[in-house]
């Protein structure tokens, strides 16, 4: 019996021990962290900068860690830190002091791609949205962003920023037929590694075309998806490099090619299972080719026309800029739906107008182009600086804003009836002109720009109130979109709100 006892002693011993052990001579665990943009109020404050840098330098965190984003000019934009939620909570606990003043503190996507869109940064009021959306920063300069997301009769100037749906176009395929793009800059932080290039001249002729020349397409790619810049932030770009003029590219030929490039990429991406078909892609084309000329006959416009018609059926939405002069479309692909034998009129061609809504004395004119785009002083990603902004004007800008909003749009699931993009028995082309129903359809003329102002581009959120328009009747039951019922105003001015 004593054996017995001394063997059971010997098995619970040392498992009393373990209860009887103080609590504070356990291990701590950490807790977990997670990557959060955190903006200022007011980023030329300096002030308020200090006041950030010292409370995240309080926290303990390694400072490599901290990713700091402040540019000549605009102060600083934001701070990406790894916290814990109880860190995030204490820097928005003291938002409200004087000395101290934090616009938003949001967790970022995880590397996984997922977005945390019931996180608990997000003030209650949003959270119980069906859609989740958040402004950036108070103070940014990208009055242009601010025009996506300008309701029906909000006042610009009382306007916070720039709301948005979370998904943000994620994992959107766009393709950018440009001068390539200087990934290097900060804008493109979260789109970078995700980006794929193509280049027409070599794959398709056997000649090197990669060239340096990337201010045009990086700016263009800017305002697609830059993480400051940009319309959908969270897009997979495909980067289809095509040499300037200045690195001997012809300007004509070359962005044929680049059309041919995008046709062939997305069928060999389709043929592999890689893509799903059903979501299609976007491709923006920001450049405009005078013709029929001796450099740009005819016949090679049809070829262009042809392999755009060919991509709209693969379920590729294409949008172009109207051109630059200020007189009747003259050049390519604009003119393609103008054709009185064969209208291309599932191509998206966008004019310009400023970010009051006015149009832009440059932008060029024709039947089909009703829709407008901020591009007067826009803000984009300048090359060669990682840092640097500048503005640019032209209807380059719209198109690629409009391409943003393509992607956006079609990444939101709760568009995806709208959309027709979870509908089976819809066509290639007929996604692609349920999408153009939609931007057109959400569209409206901003108040004072005039009767014949284009119809500017509008994301359907109203950010006085962070609501998804017309979010009730976009429910998974609906399985076929007709654009007709889309509630428009009585002026066709955009929803009725």
């Amino acid at each position: 019996m004593a054996a017995q006892y001394k063997h059971l002693l010997s098995v619970f011993l040392p498992l009393l021990g373990l209860l009887l052990y103080p609590v504070w001579c356990l291990p701590s665990v950490a807790p977990s962290t997670f990557t959060f943009n955190i903006f200022p109020k007011d980023g030329n404050d300096i002030a308020q900068e200090t006041a950030i840098n010292q409370t995240l330098a309080g926290f303990k965190i390694d400072p490599k860690s901290i990713l700091f984003f402040k540019y000549a000019g605009f102060g600083v934009f934001m701070w990406k830190a790894p916290l814990t939620q109880d860190q995030a909570t204490n820097l928005r606990s003291q938002s409200a002091s004087i000395s101290f003043k934090v616009s938003g503190v949001y967790e970022s996507c995880r590397d996984d791609g997922t977005c945390p869109k019931d996180a608990p940064e997000l003030a209650d009021a949003r959270r119980r949205r069906k859609t989740t959306v958040y402004t950036q920063k108070t103070n940014q300069p990208f009055t242009e962003l601010k025009f996506v997301s300008q309701a029906n009769g909000a006042d610009m100037q009382a306007l916070d920023g720039y709301a948005y749906d979370t998904n943000m176009g994620m994992n959107e395929l766009v393709y950018i037929i440009d001068t390539g793009a200087d990934l290097t800059h900060d804008d493109f932080f979260n789109i970078r590694n995700r980006a794929a290039w193509l280049y027409p001249r070599r794959d398709l002729l056997n000649i090197p075309g990669e060239g340096t020349n990337t201010g045009h397409g990086t700016c263009m790619l800017s305002k697609i998806g830059g993480q400051m810049a940009g319309v959908a932030s969270a897009i997979t770009p495909i980067v289809v490099r095509v040499p300037s003029t200045g690195e001997g590219g012809d300007g004509s030929l070359d962005f044929v090619l680049g059309f041919l490039e995008v046709w062939r990429d997305y069928k060999a991406r389709k043929a592999a299972g890689t893509v799903d078909p059903m979501r299609g892609a976007v491709v923006n084309f920001s450049s405009n080719i005078k013709g029929p000329t001796a450099d740009f006959p005819l016949a090679t416009a049809n070829l262009m026309k042809n392999v755009i018609n060919q991509l709209i059926d693969l379920g590729v939405f294409v949008v172009t800029g109207s051109g630059n002069t200020g007189a009747p479309v003259d050049g390519y692909p604009a003119l393609f739906p103008g054709d009185a034998n064969d209208p291309l009129t599932d191509l998206m061609v966008i004019g310009g107008v400023n970010n009051n809504g006015v149009n832009w004395g440059g932008s060029q004119t024709a039947a089909w182009v009703t829709i407008g785009a901020p591009g007067v002083a826009v803000w984009c990603a300048q090359k060669a600086d990682p840092r640097a902004y500048r503005p640019s004007t032209g209807t380059s800008d719209s198109s690629a804003m409009v391409a943003g909003l393509a992607a956006y749009f079609k990444s939101i699931p709760a568009l995806a009836p709208r959309l027709r993009l979870n509908d089976a028995t819809a066509t290639g082309r007929q996604r692609v002109q349920a999408l153009k129903s939609y931007i057109e359809g959400l569209a409206y003329r901003r108040r004072g720009a005039g009767n014949n102002a284009l119809k500017g581009i509008w994301n359907g959120i109203d950010s006085r109130d962070f609501g998804l328009a017309d979010t009730e009747e976009l429910n998974e039951t609906e399985t076929n979109f007709d654009p007709s019922q889309i509630p428009l105003s009585a002026d066709g001015n955009g929803l009725e709100l």
